[in-house]
């Protein structure tokens, strides 16, 4: 059971990890469930062993939820030495090749930086898990198979250039999901002319939940687990924030562990603070105007009195008269109506 109670099952939740450097994020998952004996993990966001910081760790039921974080954007502090170039695009690869930096200027650096501000299309690595015909990159790459790498469009901003002691500079960048901060140091290289190479990376937060200064490191956690503490746990319906609360009773809890569609009618929740955009109604708008309102789908949670998370899916509004014949999940026809139109709650991920 996930829960925000007392009653909840204390390694169902989040762990925010602070990766040492060293270890794959595979071999943190690992760490983790020996030494918590769960089975069940996940994490949100490859870092490569190179890198330090969040990793956001999701812990039995709560696996269920990482599709839902799986594009939130990050922030980074970056560290590249120019010079040299390897096969990874970071320090840890195979020398490709060598040349003197020393004609580049502290100006230039930092206006060679900046410049990367904004959208632009970046080369993935090589050595990257993204897939080509099914087959992770990396894996085509160290057999030694010609791979054409991947093209994204990405965008970056918020860059702030820490020190810059060359041929080695350090800065802070924010950047949307499938950004490589490889890709970020080489093609920095390639501008300012003798090539680049990362050389250290610390990711600072992941979204606006995944934050450095609220993670754990994996001494933290032992020390806390062998004390049968868990603070290290957090209970993830907090971490879903955009959305909409839906509390539910045990008849309802019922059917939605059949996957079936529940009824708001008159229940749905007052003075909710919706996230702006996306034609959603303001807060402390009545069920009825929500009903006029919303017009398309809501994200929502199924929540108990006692905080203890159900299931997530969508808030919908449904006209009974025109319901697709044969609807998979129909509600109660005993549904209270207005303007002919009705709310319902439909699950799409079950976590009791």
């Amino acid at each position: 059971m996930i829960s925000g109670g007392r009653d909840r099952s204390p390694l169902d939740g989040v762990i925010v990890v602070n990766k040492p450097q060293g270890l794959s994020s595979n071999g943190v998952l690992n760490r983790l469930k020996g030494l918590l004996a769960v089975r069940k993990m996940g994490f949100l966001g490859t870092l490569d062993p190179l890198a330090t910081g969040v990793l956001a760790v999701f812990t039995g039921k709560a696996t269920k939820l990482i599709g839902e974080f799986d594009r939130l954007d990050k922030s980074y502090r970056v560290t590249l030495e120019l010079g040299y170039t390897t096969d990874t695009l970071d320090s840890e690869g195979v020398v490709l090749e060598r040349k003197d930096p020393s004609g580049v200027t502290e100006a230039a650096a930092r206006q060679a930086v900046m410049a990367f501000e904004g959208e632009m299309d970046q080369e993935a690595p090589v050595y990257s898990a993204l897939k080509i015909n099914g087959r992770p990159s990396y894996k085509l790459a160290r057999q030694g198979l010609a791979v054409t790498p991947k093209v994204r469009r990405v965008a970056l901003w918020g860059m702030e250039i820490e020190t810059i002691r060359l041929p080695v500079i350090t800065f802070q960048v924010s950047c949307s999901a499938g950004t490589y901060m490889r890709s970020l140091a080489r093609d920095i290289g390639r501008a300012l002319g003798p090539g680049a190479t990362l050389t250290g990376l610390e990711r600072t937060r992941c979204g606006s939940l995944f934050l450095l200064e609220n993670s754990f490191t994996l001494d933290e956690i032992k020390e806390m687990a062998d004390k049968n503490r868990w603070d290290f746990v957090t209970p993830p319906a907090g971490y879903l924030a955009c959305h909409l609360p839906v509390e539910v009773n045990p008849q309802d809890e019922a059917r939605l562990k059949l996957g079936m569609a529940i009824s708001l009618g008159e229940n749905c929740p007052l003075g909710i603070n919706w996230p702006q955009g996306q034609n959603t109604p303001p807060a402390g708008t009545s069920s009825p105007a929500i009903r006029e309102a919303h017009t398309g789908e809501k994200k929502a949670k199924a929540v108990r009195p006692d905080g203890c998370l159900v299931a997530i899916g969508v808030v919908r509004a449904v006209d009974p008269r025109t319901e697709t014949p044969g609807m998979e999940n129909p509600v109660s026809e005993a549904i209270p109506e207005k303007n002919n139109t009705r709310l319902i709650f439909q699950p799409e991920k079950v976590l009791v």
